[in-house]
């Protein structure tokens, strides 16, 4: 079942596998989670978790988050229900990096991933993919900025999947 974690940070690291750093019901993500991410303690964190929990719904930076960097292994963002997945910045004026590489499958949903600068710039180090029938949509009307300093790959619907500005954002592509 679909689970919330929330990021204290409370371990001396900032592994995602050490249970100090998240509050949840379970010690840490399992799978298919919310994963929000908030404060300023230990924002330079790493996703060691095992393979199953690298497949997650979706990452949210709330209001009160301070400037995170994700690094670590990769995972996959993925529909529950229906519900697109997505990456959300609701911290104003609060930069976010996304160092691990990312594949979004809205498949089941009606084939739409969702990447939003609600309220702070997302910066994309590494690999975005577009697995299974999925439309990237880049939702945020505040005027804040996404970029990609990796590939925005598709590797499903033989190549059909497509990107989509839905708001006022500014998109930028330097991979």
């Amino acid at each position: 079942a679909q689970e919330t974690f929330d990021w204290t940070g409370g371990g001396l690291d900032g592994n995602w596998s050490n249970p100090l750093n998240w509050t949840g019901p379970a010690s840490v993500p399992n799978g298919n989670d919310v994963l929000n991410f908030s404060g300023g303690v230990n924002l330079v964190t790493f996703n060691d978790l095992p393979v199953p929990a690298l497949d997650q719904h979706r990452i949210f930076f709330t209001p009160t988050a301070g400037e995170f960097i994700l690094n670590g292994a990769g995972l996959t963002l993925h529909d529950f229900g229906g519900a697109a997945p997505k990456i959300e910045n609701n911290a104003l004026f609060t930069n976010q990096t996304i160092n691990l590489a990312v594949a979004l499958n809205g498949t089941n949903s009606g084939g739409a991933g969702e990447i939003n600068p609600v309220d702070g710039n997302l910066l994309f180090g590494n690999t975005v993919d577009l697995a299974g029938t999925t439309q990237l949509r880049i939702w945020g009307n505040n005027g804040n900025s996404v970029t990609f300093n990796g590939a925005v790959t598709s590797s499903g619907n033989g190549g059909g999947n497509s990107v989509a500005l839905d708001q006022y954002s500014t998109v930028v592509f330097g991979g």
